[in-house]
């Protein structure tokens, strides 16, 4: 399994991380310069997780329209399933929310 903040491909920059629960990550940041979500599904003990390239974790660029959703969906399942970590990561996406409104 891969830690979300072991993800670092070439073309994101500036990642925070949104949601990191083990199973599942969500992160903000600028791919090719440009604003963006990304997500991945972390994968099991011995795996890289979903997506990967050529061996390496990748982040799955999210379309725009779906980030509110997404950033909803991650607020209600760390509200329902708080882990380490869970509060700072609501606060991130509280403020990403105002911002994207």
């Amino acid at each position: 399994m891969i830690n979300a903040k072991d993800v670092n491909p070439e073309r994101w920059s500036n990642i925070t991380i949104l949601f990191d629960n083990n199973q599942y990550s969500i992160i903000h940041g600028y791919y090719d310069g440009e604003e963006n979500l990304g997500e991945r599904w972390n994968g099991e003990e011995d795996t890289i997780g979903f997506p990967s390239t050529r061996g390496f974790p990748q982040w799955h660029v999210v379309p725009a329209f779906l980030w509110s959703s997404i950033l909803n969906g991650a607020l209600i399942e760390m509200l329902c399933n708080p882990y380490p970590g869970s509060e700072k990561h609501k606060d991130e996406i509280v403020r990403l929310l105002k911002k994207f409104k």
